[in-house]
């Protein structure tokens, strides 16, 4: 099994990744189980485990129901387990959360685990790869100096986020780079989190649309040398992005 699907120890520097809020965990466990994501389940202090999936969540029961095992002596040792520590990836995004013992129940006629919602969840987010899509309804922006209009400057649309770099959808006949290429003093504005000063490189270059009378290209950029409350800037923003697309607040 990949090193991955273990869990993560209690740390206090990932106290600000714990999520308490029930109107956030409950669409996190839904979003688990529509989107069938693999579920790992730990036991006996982490000599057993069974990967399964979660089949239903029922907060009005305080419960939450997954798949049982291929293995009929694993699952046995699961329902005499007292506690009970799930690991899972939904869109790039680890979550952890541990829970009760499980109990033996039944779904859609089938054997199945009914197990205890968790009262918190660890929801940790890799900075190197998670990238969140702008919504189109509230655009960030990427102020940038015309390379060729002294004074003149262009405001390009920002297509993913991370706090390692961004992609920019640019026109050439405006603005181009190749990879390896820099753009200098960037002001970059989020929506309700203010701007921030960037420099950045960039690493990639797509072409989207080409024809006779338009062009597009997305150019992937990495930051260079960004400050750490601006990282905590672009996080604070891409929670809020994703509470919005969960329906929280």
């Amino acid at each position: 099994m990949n090193d991955a699907a273990f869990p993560i120890s209690a740390e206090t520097e990932l106290d600000n990744c714990i999520i308490h809020s029930r109107l956030e965990i409950i669409p996190i466990l839904r979003d688990i189980a529509a989107k069938h994501a693999l579920l790992t389940i730990h036991f006996s202090g982490g000599a057993d485990f069974i990967v399964t999936s979660l089949l239903a969540v029922n907060p009005d029961f305080e419960e939450m129901v997954i798949d049982c095992g291929a293995d009929p002596v694993v699952n046995a040792r699961l329902l005499a387990a007292p506690r009970l520590t799930a690991v899972t990836f939904l869109d790039h995004i680890k979550i952890q959360f541990s829970t009760a013992g499980a109990q033996q129940t039944s779904f859609e006629g089938a054997p199945a685990f009914r197990i205890r919602m968790p009262d918190s969840l660890l929801r940790l987010q890799r900075r190197n790869y998670y990238r969140v899509k702008v919504p189109l309804a509230r655009p960030v922006v990427c102020r940038v100096a015309h390379p060729a209009q002294p004074g003149r400057l262009l405001d390009l649309k920002v297509l993913d986020l991370s706090v390692g770099g961004l992609a920019l959808l640019v026109n050439p006949a405006d603005f181009d780079r190749e990879p390896g290429g820099l753009v200098e003093d960037c002001k970059i504005s989020l929506p309700d989190h203010g701007h921030f000063h960037a420099e950045l490189e960039v690493r990639n270059a797509e072409v989207l649309a080409e024809n006779a009378k338009h062009r597009l290209k997305r150019l992937g950029c990495q930051f260079l040398l960004l400050p750490g409350h601006v990282g905590g800037q672009i996080q604070r923003y891409i929670l809020q992005v994703e509470r919005s697309r969960l329906g929280t607040r």
